[in-house]
């Protein structure tokens, strides 16, 4: 699931930079023809080549958002340093799914203390952050939310050990599941201690003529 742009510029090794995440594509030698992986690594080191695998390119794309690992992994950490330095809070675990029956896109986050102690406020804070920065992030997403018929995604927020009694604790971000199953058994393991809201709707962009 989801798509490298079709126009995406081939690099050689030796334009590649420490730190850095790319795709690998395969090439004939007289790199006519290449063939996209859709695996993408991080470079570690260039001399001698050295990189981490991430893993396959992958979104959830069954709603047209195209949400993907890498754009939430980068919110979420970029939101705990804001959130633990103001409240105190971080979220431990977190992951992203469907509802298709109900065309909704649906988060758990799992918060390093109950969600029924934090000032709703504050969760609707970080609901809307998340969903303001996929939309910023990614054109395709805000497109999909400024649609009339579209509903701002639900996030629960739940306790913590959540994710590690779900077993889930090492599970992708990303609920790939038949309509959200691996969401909705967080969820059930969450029990009562759960707050469930809906974030705010994104205002569409007005161009200027």
């Amino acid at each position: 699931k989801g798509e490298v742009k079709p126009n995406y510029r081939r690099l050689c090794v030796d334009q590649l930079e420490v730190g850095e995440e790319y795709g690998v594509v395969v090439n004939s030698i007289a790199g006519l023809i290449g063939y996209n992986t859709k695996l993408v690594v991080r470079v570690t080191e260039l001399i001698p080549l050295q990189f981490k695998v991430l893993g396959q390119l992958s979104a959830l794309d069954g709603l047209g958002q195209n949400v993907t690992a890498r754009q939430t992994q980068r919110i979420v950490i970029s939101l705990n340093k804001v959130i633990q330095k103001s409240y105190g809070l971080h979220a431990v675990h977190y992951m992203v799914g469907e509802h298709h029956n109900q065309e909704e896109l649906i988060w758990v986050i799992e918060l390093n203390t109950s969600p029924k102690d934090v000032n709703l406020q504050v969760l609707r804070g970080i609901a809307n952050s998340i969903h303001n920065a996929l939309a910023k992030e990614n054109i395709t997403y805000r497109k999909s939310f400024e649609k009339p018929h579209t509903l701002a995604p639900i996030f629960s927020f739940v306790a913590p050990g959540v994710f590690l009694g779900a077993n889930l604790s090492n599970a992708h971000c990303l609920d790939f599941s038949a309509d959200g199953q691996r969401i909705k058994h967080l969820l059930n393991q969450a029990k009562q201690n759960v707050v469930k809201l809906r974030a705010a709707r994104i205002k569409p962009v007005v161009k200027a003529f």
